[in-house]
């Protein structure tokens, strides 16, 4: 079932004239964004030629002078062209969307009349909040998750419970088999290696080693560069290597099959997976993380 903010989806409905007219206006702001976005990396350039020309003029020694230069290029082409590919990308990724959801002339609407969101299937953005119509400038999260369950709990022993836990009463119920399903599938996600990663790491070992010779010459972009990549990857594995621990414990509450439910206190109603210590749901709503992880397999 798809959810959005707690809430489930009541289906499709056609765009009424005053939302095909706040999509357009919002249409022609991503395009100018994505047109402004191209500036920023002309701009890094520009930095770069005017502290290269001041380096000059004040008569700079040439290895004060490689200090200054190389990291504030570096700066300039790694992060300027990076930061305008994404900026230019995600405006132009966003204002065709809103196009697909103009052609496609559909909203979906969450929740009912009393609280309730209309979000636009394509781009993700909310157009009505509660009844009102809204310029389409919030991205929602929508997502799939499993329906719960409301069948029956059984009390859960204190002594089983953690510590830091033990202000709440708790109850736990088995995992429907759609749940289940959905909690395999995540740990599955979580243990796989991107193979981007492998290849990317392979390629930077490379770089590195390839620049070792340069530090004698250099040694002030060599050692900036070395840690740079070091530190990129450093940090790619370290995310990956937490996410495989992550993926081992929701396998754990997979082969166990039950959620613990908080059943007194301000929790009453959270459910969360006891390996793993994930939220599975708020009064019967799927988690954020578990909508976020069903949008990026769509992706």
């Amino acid at each position: 079932m798809r959810y959005c903010e707690g809430l489930p989806s009541a289906g499709l409905r056609p765009l009424r004239p005053e939302e095909r007219e706040q999509i357009r206006a919002a249409r022609r702001r991503l395009w100018r964004r994505a047109a402004a976005s191209l500036l920023v990396f002309p701009g890094a350039v520009a930095a770069l030629v005017g502290v290269a020309a001041t380096v000059s003029a004040l008569g700079v020694p040439d290895v004060i002078a490689g200090w200054i230069i190389g990291p504030t290029a570096l700066v300039a082409f790694l992060l300027g062209l990076p930061v305008t590919i994404l900026l230019v990308r995600d405006a132009v990724h966003d204002a065709r969307a809103l196009g697909r959801d103009l052609r496609a002339g559909a909203v979906e609407e969450f929740g009912d009349a009393a609280r309730g969101v209309a979000v636009l299937p394509a781009s993700e953005r909310v157009i009505r909040v509660n009844g009102a119509v809204v310029p389409p400038a919030r991205k929602a999260l929508v997502g799939e998750a499993a329906p719960g369950a409301g069948e029956a709990t059984w009390a859960v022993p204190r002594a089983s419970i953690p510590e830091p836990l033990r202000g709440f009463e708790w109850a736990r119920r088995p995992l429907v088999p759609d749940e289940r399903a959905e909690v395999e599938r995540r740990a599955s996600e979580l243990r796989r290696v991107p193979v981007a990663l492998s290849a990317g790491t392979v390629l930077a070992v490379v770089a590195i080693l390839d620049s070792i010779p340069d530090g004698r010459r250099a040694p002030a972009p060599t050692a900036f560069r070395i840690v740079a990549w070091l530190a990129m990857f450093g940090f790619g594995w370290y995310r990956i290597l937490r996410q495989r621990a992550i993926g081992a414990r929701l396998a754990h509450d997979a082969r166990e099959g039950w959620v613990a439910r908080a059943t007194s206190g301000d929790a009453t109603g959270v459910e969360v997976l006891p390996a793993s210590g994930l939220p599975w749901a708020t009064g019967g709503a799927p988690a954020a993380w578990r909508l976020h992880a069903s949008r990026r397999k769509r992706r």
